[in-house]
Parts: structure tokens; sequence; C-alpha cells
């Protein structure tokens, strides 16, 4: 730890630099009140990057009394990782190097942060059920905070809000499974709008979802159109939500209308094939007898969501496709298979009309059954 004095000049320039947060890398807690109690007090510590003394934590027999009170060798920490990085046992894993270009990193994201627009804050919302791997590492508030900063956002709140719909040991081919499921996002979502500080009062909300397509369905109608919404998408290659920085072509969306039907029929089916081509025969075994409206791009894949600009395209097609539906088979009602990406199914489900839009069920295929019905959305 530092024994020597630095000026109140050097540490008030250096907690406007640091917007009195703590500088080690995705840490970012405030300094100037208790998390538990919300008092307000002065919780930092001003550790030394090349240690004061050349004894010290990478001390240097020249450079330690030379930079000893120079603000570009000191760093706002909580009292944690000031412990951490000075510790006999930790410090060599926490170089010069290293420390000053989290310090410069975060000082940057500071000076982003003052530059931005007083509604450019988003209350970031993360949701995940059992998808068949332990899901929450991806849901840590480093990796969802780093999204919405690319995005040009910064968080409204210190801590994500994160709902886990993980506590049941029901299997999805069981339809407890979807009713129980339903019951516990409707509540979760709901109360969001309901409380001081939830969804009402952010300026935009930032989505971040994992489950089951008829689920993120469900989570996008209850989001609902009418706030703003940022929608994320988890990029398997480059294992981050972050969208990638590169120039993407549309999706060059279609449909194939079927031609054996026509506007007497009481039932229309839906494949939103977007991540893959499909079985359109399972389909048909999902509701017999169905005349098939197909909707398809050029590379369907899971991976072909890469840009903000995409969903938009998804979102103006699809709202034109059930236009259509309605004036072409008026009082039909819709049997959806969605085989999309997660970030299109829960701006599918945002889209829906409940007024105006036919009635409208969504299937799930497993490996036990095939495609069963498993939601009524409208």
């Amino acid at each position: 730890m530092s024994t020597s004095y630095i000026p109140e000049k050097v540490k008030n320039e250096l907690w406007g630099r640091s917007g009195g947060r703590c500088q080690f890398k995705n840490c970012h807690k405030p300094l100037s009140e208790e998390l538990l109690t919300k008092k307000r007090t002065n919780l930092s510590n001003i550790a030394h990057i090349i240690a004061d003394s050349p004894e010290g934590p990478r001390g240097d027999k020249k450079l330690s009394n030379q930079l000893s009170k120079d603000i570009a060798n000191l760093m706002l920490l909580c009292r944690d990782h000031h412990k951490l990085i000075d510790d006999k046992e930790h410090w060599r894993s926490y170089s010069v190097e290293l420390l000053t270009n989290w310090k410069k990193e975060h000082e940057t994201w500071v000076n982003k942060l003052f530059l931005l627009g007083p509604n450019q804050n988003t209350l970031v919302f993360g949701c995940f059920s059992n998808i068949g791997f332990d899901a929450k590492p991806l849901f840590h508030k480093s990796l969802l905070y780093s999204a919405i900063e690319k995005a040009g956002y910064y968080p409204q709140t210190n801590e994500p809000i994160i709902q886990e719909f993980t506590n049941l040991s029901i299997q999805d081919h069981k339809p407890a499974y979807w009713s129980l499921h339903e019951d516990e996002i409707k509540t979760e979502i709901l109360n969001q709008f309901k409380i001081n500080g939830g969804f009402k009062s952010a300026s935009s909300v930032s989505v971040f979802a994992l489950a089951p397509m008829p689920l993120l369905m469900l989570i996008g109608k209850l989001l609902g159109d009418t706030n703003k919404i940022n929608i994320f998408q988890y990029h398997r290659k480059e294992q981050s939500w972050v969208w990638p920085d590169e120039s993407v072509l549309p999706l060059n969306l279609r449909v194939i209308w079927p031609k054996e039907a026509n506007e007497k029929v009481e039932d229309i089916g839906l494949a939103l094939m977007i991540s893959d081509k499909g079985d359109i025969s399972l389909m048909s075994n999902g509701a017999s007898d169905l005349p098939l409206i197909i909707v398809h791009c050029d590379n369907p894949s899971q991976n072909v969501i890469r840009s903000p600009s995409q969903l938009t395209e998804f979102k103006v097609f699809i709202r034109n496709v059930l236009n259509q539906i309605s004036t072409k088979y008026p009082g039909a009602k819709i049997h959806c298979f969605p085989v999309m990406p997660i970030s299109t199914s829960i701006e599918f489900g945002r889209l829906l009309l409940p007024k105006s839009d036919p009635e409208l069920l969504v299937y799930d295929r497993n490996k036990e059954s095939g495609y069963k019905k498993v939601l009524r959305l409208i």
C-alpha cells in the first residue's frame, strides 16, 4: 500500500477521470455510495501502478519516486481490487502494462459516456431458461454492458436485471413445461412494468435472452412495441453479445404461398425458416393437412443475424406477411412453426397486434414427439 502524499488536486482529477468508479477491468463499482445501505461515503483507494517504493509491487529504483504523484501512474480502485493487485501472492499477475491499459480503457469509457445524450441510458434486462447447458455465465454483467456500450448506450443501473427461469425439472416434451414457464415469464416481466425503476421508467430496455423459440416469442409479445427495445443476439462464433463490426448483406427474405389454399380456409400454417431449412414433412405432422406458408432467406443459419439492420428488415417483412395473411385468409387461425435465431424470435413476438392479427398458435419441435402445439400467443 502507498505511503506517499498525493495532492488533493491530483486526487480530484483522478476521481473525475474515473467517473468515481473502480478502474479494475469490468468492475465499475461506484465508490461514493455503500451499495447495501445506500449511505454516501468515500469508499475509494488510490493505487500506484508502479509502487511509490522500489520494494513495493511493480516498484522501480528510478521510477517509483519520480511517478509517485503522477496521475498517469495512479488508479482509483475499490478496496478489494486494490488489495488484490498489491497482494504478495498475486501482484505479479498485474503488470505495469496491463494496469496501464485498464486505466486507459476505463477513462476512455467514461469520456464516451459523457458524450452520450440523456436518452442514451438503457435498462439492461436478461433472462434465460433451461436450454441444455448452463447459460448463466453468458449473462455476466461485463458481457452485457460491453454489448450496450458498443451499441452506443450506457446502463441505467449498476446491475442488470436478470431473470432465471430454470427451476423446473420438467422436460420440454411435457405440456406442463410450457404452461408453467408461460405463467412464470408473464408474472416476472409484467412485474417489471409495474415496479418503480422498471421498464416504464427507462428511456429504453436492452434485452438479452436465451430460451426455446416459443418462449422467446412470448417474451417479445410481453415487451410489446410501445417501449423502445434494443434486442441483442448471442453470437456463438465470437462468444459475445456485441454486434459484429462488419458490413452485412440483406437477408433477402421471400415468401412461398400455398397453391391449395383459398380464402375459406380456417387454418393456415406459417413456417419461419430463417436459421435452418427445416423439415416441412415434420411440420405437417404437427398439424395435419395444413396449407403452409413458407418464409425463408438466402443463407439460413443460426448466425444469419449479424446486425440490427437485419432485424429491422425481418420485422418489416414479417409484418407485411401477417397483413397479407389477414387479407388472403380472413378469419383463418395461424399455426406457426418457428425455425429462427434468438433475436428474430423476440422481434416476432413484439410485432404481433393482438387486436387485429388472427389467433396464432406456436409449435415446438423436440426429439421425443416432433412438432407439437405449445403456446397460444394471440
